[in-house]
């Protein structure tokens, strides 16, 4: 075989080139200067075909070595968050005007006025505009009537009796127009307003009468009314951080029996001095006063208002259920006492009573009856004209017809 000649191909060699379909005709025309000495190809190839897998065959083994790696910190990361305990985001409770009551009151009551405005016996309550002794219309004074901004009240009552009272109130509330309407009030009365900044509060009041108490509010409220320390208590309880203990916590547990008789809620907790105080004085009547007195803790009062009808709800709560029948006599007999009083016939609201329905749930009495909205009108304009006869009696003017019992 001369040098200028190719050497014929291996069948192995053709195989591999078939195979791969991409490598290069290694052979090429000898130099002069190169001596005639080539390597095998069958042997190189062979070599290649072992050491180096097809390009398609090479992709696929890395595909699917990258799977099973991400299948891998895939499972990893589920079992490490299955392990961890798991957490539940607490939603934010909304503001409520409770928050703002210092815990430990007497007395807490709440209205939500908002749905007093929308409830046939009682929007004419609400509406119009309101007076103020000796300024005239509250519009008049302000030019706006802040009853109407209004959407819930709450009312504080401090266990001693010292203390003054505080009122709450939310709603679509701004501290300039509020701060500017009480020093309008307070300078029509002839005092003199102060104003000054407690913390993100604002506050007014009468330096000359310290007496007449002030306000305070936030920017977006709420608005604040009462005296001195209970003032800043209130102030203190409504920046208090949400939790258990937010917003007269004592009166929670009666609040809550009272649930689906919200709209006026009224709740009273004794103190154990307040109910010392009871104890001694049922061991000086030696029996002659009713035990059952004794054993309230706590009463709750609850008013539903639901188109043309009330719901009305009473609860007295006990210390144990061995005491609830106590109670529940006690309740009984002065429900029928009250009824047949003259005040309350002539009023009109002694048939009400009679239908009050008993029933005990564990340590609480409950009192529940229905008044319809012809009831609570006719018992209304009673009650108004027994109060005008009782005013025209003690000035001594003459006096017209009297209520009809």
């Amino acid at each position: 075989m001369s040098a200028s000649e190719d050497p014929p191909k291996g069948e192995d060699a053709e195989a591999g080139e078939r195979e791969d379909g991409e490598r290069e005709d290694v052979d090429e025309e000898p130099s002069d200067s190169e001596p005639n000495k080539r390597p095998s190809l069958t042997k190189v190839e062979h070599t290649e075909r072992v050491s180096l897998p097809p390009k398609s065959g090479f992709r696929k083994s890395l595909a699917i070595a990258m799977g099973v790696l991400l299948l891998v910190i895939a499972a990893t990361f589920i079992i490490r968050r299955l392990r961890e305990e798991p957490t539940v985001a607490t939603p934010t409770a909304a503001p409520s005007a409770l928050d703002a009551i210092p815990d430990g009151a007497f007395l807490v009551a709440t209205a939500d006025l908002r749905a007093l405005r929308q409830e046939p016996l009682t929007a004419s309550f609400l509406s119009g505009d309101r007076d103020v002794a000796g300024l005239g219309p509250m519009r008049t004074a302000c030019g706006f009537d802040p009853l109407n901004l209004v959407d819930e009240l709450a009312i504080g009552i401090p266990d001693s009796p010292d203390d003054d009272f505080g009122v709450v109130a939310l709603g679509r509330l701004t501290a300039e127009p509020i701060a500017e309407c009480a020093r309008k009030m307070i300078t029509a009365r002839g005092g003199t307003p102060v104003t000054a900044d407690l913390g993100r509060f604002k506050s007014v009041r009468d330096a000359k009468n310290a007496s007449s108490g002030e306000i305070a509010i936030g920017p977006s409220g709420p608005l604040l009314f009462g005296g001195g320390a209970y003032l800043r208590a209130m102030m203190a309880a409504a920046e208090a951080p949400a939790g258990p203990a937010r917003g007269a916590s004592a009166h929670t547990g009666l609040r809550k029996t009272l649930i689906n008789h919200d709209t006026i809620q009224a709740t009273i907790v004794l103190s154990p001095a307040q109910r010392k105080t009871i104890a001694d004085e049922l061991s000086k009547a030696k029996g002659e006063a009713p035990l059952g007195v004794g054993y309230i803790a706590g009463a709750g009062l609850g008013i539903r208002f639901a188109g043309n009808e009330a719901r009305l709800l009473l609860v007295l709560r006990t210390d144990q259920p061995d005491q609830v029948a106590a109670v529940t006599e006690l309740l009984a007999a002065n429900l029928g006492s009250v009824a047949e009083g003259p005040a309350v016939r002539m009023i009109g609201a002694g048939e009400v009573l009679r239908r009050v329905q008993l029933e005990t749930q564990g340590n609480d009495v409950r009192a529940s009856v229905t008044v319809t909205g012809a009831e609570v009108a006719d018992i209304l304009e009673k009650a108004n004209r027994l109060a005008m006869l009782v005013n025209a009696m003690e000035a001594g003017t003459p006096v017209e017809a009297q209520p009809q019992p």
